[in-house]
């Protein structure tokens, strides 16, 4: 079977006058891509010019590395499996974390990190914790919402991570705050535990001290009740 390639380029915009914002683009080299990428999950560029992506395919994730002239100086192909999802992404100094989640069951939900150091190449994967949800539920909200379920503190010492526990006789979500550098659990918080009241997450953010603000959507009469929105800021 012949196999299929795609082109890849990367190009960098860099402001060489900054009083009339005069761009200035640079393109890197074409090169082959052996590995079919469905998506670009992110892209960092570091103070000193390493600019590092990830992209996922069918049956894996994808690290890449380029150098400040644009050369592809590193690749990094981990296998995932189809039902592993991308949940989203943090990153801080050289470190990009990708958040995953495997479902192996209809009710079964594990999370987990991967690590990937642009400066070293090196990567990681830990498992963070595990859940169980409700039949048709997902642990980080409908794939089709725009949501922000991660973050992590300005100072790179704490990760927060926000879930939902939605049952069906009632609406529930949970905060869990992490080491950033060791992926140890610190400690969960439910919030926003109701039978009618319907909580809509958006955004959450964490700061230097570990304090999680969580900013989202109360419906004090459930979900039919959606015209008549209250913003909530939820703080921990």
């Amino acid at each position: 079977m012949k196999k299929l390639f795609a082109l890849i380029l990367l190009i960098a915009f860099t402001i060489i006058n900054a009083q009339n914002t005069t761009l200035n683009v640079s393109e890197s080299a074409e090169y082959k891509d052996k590995e079919k990428a469905i998506d670009v999950l992110t892209i960092h560029t570091t103070e000193n010019g390493l600019t590092g992506i990830v992209r996922e395919s069918k049956h894996d994730i994808l690290f890449d590395v380029f150098d400040n002239d644009l050369n592809k100086t590193h690749n990094l192909v981990v296998k995932s499996d189809k039902k592993e999802r991308y949940i989203g992404e943090v990153v801080y100094g050289y470190e990009i974390k990708v958040f995953t989640v495997f479902s192996p069951k209809a009710k079964e939900r594990l999370v987990y990190c991967h690590t990937f150091n642009i400066k070293s190449g090196l990567h990681s994967k830990k498992k963070l914790f595990e859940a169980t949800v409700a039949k048709k539920r997902f642990l980080f909200g409908n794939r089709k919402d725009r949501q922000t379920s991660i973050d992590i503190s300005p100072n790179g010492k704490y990760l927060a991570m926000a879930t939902d526990n939605i049952y069906k006789d009632v609406n529930d979500y949970a905060i869990r705050v992490f080491d950033a550098t060791t992926l140890e659990h610190i400690y969960t918080k439910s919030y926003q535990k109701h039978e009618e009241k319907y909580f809509q997450h958006n955004d959450i953010s964490i700061n230097d001290e570990g304090v999680v603000f969580v900013l989202g959507k109360l419906y004090e009469n459930g979900k039919k009740e959606r015209k008549k929105e209250k913003l909530t800021i939820v703080l921990f």
